[in-house]
């Protein structure tokens, strides 16, 4: 049995056996990802903290002294004070935007790796990259802005439903949550099933329905508070042997990043192949197959 019918027979085991599958190349990107993130941060944060400040702020046993977290924010404060506040918010803004059109190559880069294994292609993360810069960058960035301006207008009645009692505002924002999953499967429709902006969306409201947003949404709760628990407990634990411990950390925190990215875009493509009419040409395999984007 292929990837694509686990998918569609056995969920949850297909999701896994890609995320295996997928271990391999998410483990180059992963680590690049972090050298690349460690880089900007000390570049930001010792901007700011200074050398010394940046030190103390990577040790995992200030994770838990409140009074270094207050000396900290006090220095990020008086940094942005000094820098004007004006051109800090514009700064951001700036800041966002550009991360949100990264974020959406990131993702129709490692959806195309995604398909590679699916296809059972030959891995080639070079050719991945340069493929990514397409125009389903935009498509992606299109669809995330769309999330984002649901997100704000549902926050916002939330907000007001809070108004007239605490629960609402509760069962508003549980709402909003589920909704927002089901925009998930337009993200693999674009890669996948090259499939245009409105007919991605169109194809994930109607396979994510309202019930299985609300599934997404408890998985999605039940695994952070998982990975939230074993960071606190790998972090105080390393807490304890110093500077050792915050080489180590790194290491767990890169290990931790690939897992989550290999099950992430294998639970993403999974969302696509689940429910996607799919007809194979000769043998029984993944090899070759045609993707019926209108059923």
């Amino acid at each position: 049995m292929n990837i694509i019918e686990l998918f569609k027979n056995d969920l949850w085991n297909g999701i896994w056996q890609h995320a295996k599958n997928l271990f391999k190349p998410m483990s180059i990107v992963a680590l690049i990802s972090f050298l690349v993130s460690i880089a900007l941060t000390f570049f930001i944060f010792s901007k700011m903290l200074g050398q010394d400040g940046f030190q103390e702020m990577m040790d995992p046993s200030s994770m838990f002294d409140l009074e270094s977290m207050e000396e900290r924010n006090q220095q990020f404060a008086e940094y942005f004070q000094n820098f004007g506040i004006g051109k800090a918010v514009g700064l951001m803004i700036f800041g966002y935007l550009i991360g949100m059109v990264v974020m959406s190559w990131v993702i129709n880069f490692l959806l195309i790796i995604s398909d590679q294994v699916i296809n059972q292609a030959p891995l080639n993360v070079t050719g991945a990259f340069s493929e990514a810069f397409s125009k389903d960058v935009f498509k992606i960035f299109g669809l995330t802005a769309v999330i984002l301006l649901v997100y704000i207008v549902l926050t916002l009645v939330s907000f007001m439903l809070a108004g007239l009692h605490f629960s609402l505002a509760f069962v508003g924002f549980l709402f909003t949550i589920a909704f927002l999953n089901r925009f998930l499967g337009a993200y693999p429709a674009i890669v996948h099933g090259k499939m245009s902006l409105s007919e991605s969306i169109s194809f994930s409201m109607k396979n994510i329905t309202w019930g299985r947003g609300f599934k997404i949404m408890l998985v999605l709760i039940v695994f952070m508070i998982v990975y939230g628990l074993a960071l606190l407990l790998v972090s105080s634990l390393l807490g304890f042997i110093g500077s050792v411990g915050s080489v180590l950390m790194m290491v767990v925190q890169i290990g931790m990043s690939i897992a989550v990215y290999s099950l992430s875009i294998a639970a993403l493509s999974a969302m696509f192949y689940r429910y996607v009419e799919v007809e194979y040409e000769g043998e029984d395999s993944a090899e070759q197959h045609i993707i019926d984007t209108a059923g």
